[in-house]
């Protein structure tokens, strides 16, 4: 009964915030008499796009996964999965980078801290508010939490409180094994070239990460039938920025990345669309 009564409300709440007729429809299957009514309830609402567009929108300003019992934290890790799913593919369009750019570029040529440390520090953040009340009732359960049971469970008390975001990104920078990392110091700091063209700046960020429609890449993603460039040699990004004698760089890649004025009529005048 109180199953039947929980879904009449998340009904709806879903309605009021999409006023969808397929949340009406999932939520109508649910309360029907089926086997597994909770797990069916999340999986389809977590499975709809359209959620997840609205959650990354920012028009759904919080939720709450109700706890199902064994189906909980599977359904919460798949909801992470989705979310950052669209999360990276926004800084794609921001970015102007292909499907195949290394993940870790994103965040920094976005300019947007990596979701798991935004998760963390606002973890943290809200761990220090709370303890900050010395009023609340949760207070006498943090100082004495109680013991961990599971490795896979990690609950809200045993997050570190004094997370410092920059730090951790800058750790996890240096430690990272991609291609051309050493051309940024600090990536909390805005790349350059933020404010240039969306052309120009596309074809910038597929230089940086070494990503781009060169021959080489084409053929190994099966959309061009040659792998050489017009000058007899393989296609590869390195080969156009130093090695191409038709169209090669003469200054270095960190001048690319630092948006020289060289690089820049470099990048403008390049006759292969990268």
């Amino acid at each position: 009964m109180w199953l039947g009564s929980l879904l009449s409300f998340c009904h709806f709440i879903l309605v009021y915030l999409f006023g969808n007729t397929e949340k009406q429809r999932i939520v109508s299957d649910c309360c029907s008499n089926r086997k597994d009514t909770s797990s069916l309830f999340i999986d389809s609402w977590i499975r709809s796009k359209q959620a997840i567009l609205k959650l990354q929108s920012g028009q759904t300003r919080s939720l709450t996964v109700v706890n199902f019992g064994k189906s909980n934290n599977k359904v919460k890790e798949h909801f992470v999965i989705c979310i950052d799913a669209q999360l990276n593919q926004t800084m794609r369009l921001i970015t102007g980078n292909m499907r195949p750019t290394p993940i870790d570029w994103l965040p920094y040529l976005s300019n947007i801290a990596p979701p798991d440390l935004r998760r963390k520090k606002s973890t943290s953040n809200l761990l220090s508010k709370i303890k900050a009340n010395t009023k609340l009732p949760i207070n006498t359960v943090l100082e004495i939490p109680p013991p961990t049971r599971l490795i896979s469970r990690n609950p809200a008390w045993v997050a570190d409180e004094n997370v410092d975001l920059k730090e951790e990104w800058r750790n996890r920078w240096s430690n990272l094994a991609i291609a051309n990392k050493d051309l940024v110091e600090d990536p909390n700091t805005k790349p350059p070239g933020y404010n240039l063209p969306r052309r120009t700046w596309s074809t910038l960020n597929r230089i940086r990460t070494s990503t781009g429609r060169c021959n080489y890449l084409l053929n190994k993603w099966n959309m061009s039938p040659d792998q050489n460039c017009d000058c007899g040699q393989i296609q590869t990004m390195h080969h156009i920025l130093r090695d191409c004698p038709r169209r090669f760089f003469q200054g270095t890649l960190g001048d690319i990345h630092r948006c020289t004025e060289e690089a820049l009529e470099w990048i403008r005048h390049l006759d292969i669309p990268l």
